[in-house]
């Protein structure tokens, strides 16, 4: 394949149709347009045509090295314009790769619409602080907008990066909400015991941690997954630190629950060192997250817009 066509005119879009790295950041510059730039370092896309010689590349009329992008069948040797002989995914399709621009527009809209929903979520959560009742609020739009983040690709299917991840985190989200509902209404209730000092409200409140804390730890083993479509380093790195910083505070929370419930004395070292310690990581932590949670809404948007436009806009392309 080659990026530029005869005769197209001055008013008709340019893209890239075959993997070139850029050659400051290395980003994969597949399917932005000739003219443009690298959207992580600015450089030229021209420049990195040049200096990985393809910038008068010919016609790629069999594939040298690939996989579908949504089965994983082993391209090698078919025509670009052919399909998918396992599943019949357009073979030009799996060259462009797993980057998310790719993927269809009616996906993109939905993921960009579900993204907004975690936007708004990080100005609940902060004004929810002086107003308790918004958490009701920002409750409902987490569930939302991670429900529809976490929806599967229509063209990856089983075979995108972080698909088991994805897959028990979305189970997670509905079984979060029921689980704090729950919780809360256990709460509000006259407490019935289970025997050693613990009530079902104790037991509704812990399900509901633990529930917490693997949704978050398989949410953000996907956001490292997910980070690579993007791709966004910050994203990937941020979600990294997260996943260790976040169960700490809740596993420290939740044994002190559990010794108080069994009668157990108060310890001078726990209350005055060990839980003033978690109250600063958990509260690092939700900035962290807040911080996250907003560069995927910004992203998901950014990735629809360019989608679109570049979709909307006549493409000049040579197969």
């Amino acid at each position: 394949m080659s990026d530029a066509a005869s005769g197209g005119g001055a008013d008709r879009v340019r893209l890239l149709s075959y993997a070139v790295p850029c050659a400051s950041c290395g980003y994969d510059l597949v399917g932005l347009p000739v003219d443009g730039v690298c959207p992580e370092c600015s450089l030229s896309v021209r420049a990195s045509m040049v200096r990985y010689g393809r910038r008068h590349a010919g016609p790629l009329r069999r594939v040298d090295a690939a996989e579908c992008v949504a089965c994983g069948y082993d391209l090698r040797g078919l025509r670009v314009d052919a399909v998918c002989p396992e599943c019949g995914t357009p073979i030009e399709r799996s060259m462009r790769g797993a980057l998310l621009r790719h993927a269809p527009i009616a996906h993109l809209r939905r993921m960009s619409a579900a993204g907004s929903y975690l936007s708004a979520l990080v100005w609940i959560a902060l004004v929810s602080c002086c107003f308790p009742p918004l958490w009701v609020l920002a409750a409902w739009c987490w569930g939302v907008g991670w429900w529809g983040v976490l929806r599967p690709d229509p063209e990856l299917r089983a075979n995108a990066p972080g698909e088991r991840c994805r897959i028990i985190a979305r189970l997670l989200v509905p079984t979060v909400l029921i689980a704090a509902v729950v919780a809360v209404a256990s709460q509000a209730a006259a407490p019935a015991g289970v025997g050693a000092g613990v009530s079902w409200a104790d037991v509704a409140v812990a399900f509901a941690v633990v529930a917490a804390v693997a949704q978050h730890h398989a949410n953000l083993l996907f956001v490292r997954a997910f980070a690579r479509r993007v791709p966004d380093r910050t994203m990937r790195a941020r979600a990294g630190w997260l996943l260790w910083v976040g169960p700490i505070p809740a596993a420290i929370w939740l044994g002190r629950e559990v010794w108080t419930s069994l009668g157990a004395p108060p310890s001078p070292r726990v209350d005055g060192v060990i839980m003033p310690t978690a109250v600063i990581l958990f509260v690092v932590w939700m900035l962290g997250y807040l911080a996250l949670t907003a560069r995927l809404g910004a992203v998901l948007s950014e990735e629809y817009i360019y989608a679109d436009s570049v979709r909307r806009a006549p493409v000049d392309r040579e197969a």
